[in-house]
């Protein structure tokens, strides 16, 4: 179980967007607002762990799939110079599917970030 982070105030949310992204990834939020009811808390609370455990490998899958689907085209419409250089044709088929992969990771977690933003602040604006 991972440990737990109690929010009973705005103060205590604002603090919570300002951490670093890699701790608050190992922890739980519940939310504890006596002027909200209980099932609101708890969406916001699914909804905060959700954006937390978001890795960005469902994107990056998605890009790495766009990536392959560009090399099979690139190669069937360039098989002639692929033909004359396999290795370089490989490694660079390689690199793309690589680069394809980070890239969809590291916006998957971008935007998983905005959407925990996206979420305090409409906690917040709730709350107050």
């Amino acid at each position: 179980m991972r440990p737990e982070t109690l929010i009973t105030s705005a103060a205590d949310l604002r603090q919570l967007s300002m951490q670093p992204w890699s701790a608050l990834q190992l922890r739980q939020v519940l939310l504890g607002f006596g002027q909200v009811a209980d099932a609101d808390l708890r969406l916001w609370e699914k909804r905060l762990d959700d954006d937390l455990r978001e890795c960005g490998c469902k994107l990056g899958g998605y890009f790495l799939s766009g990536g392959l689907l560009g090399v099979v085209v690139l190669t069937i419409a360039y098989w002639s110079f692929l033909r004359a250089a396999p290795v370089r044709a490989l490694v660079l088929m390689l690199l793309t599917l690589v680069a394809c992969a980070v890239a969809g990771k590291l916006i998957g977690l971008a935007l998983a970030r905005a959407r925990f933003r996206r979420t305090i602040a409409t906690i917040t604006a709730r709350i107050s």
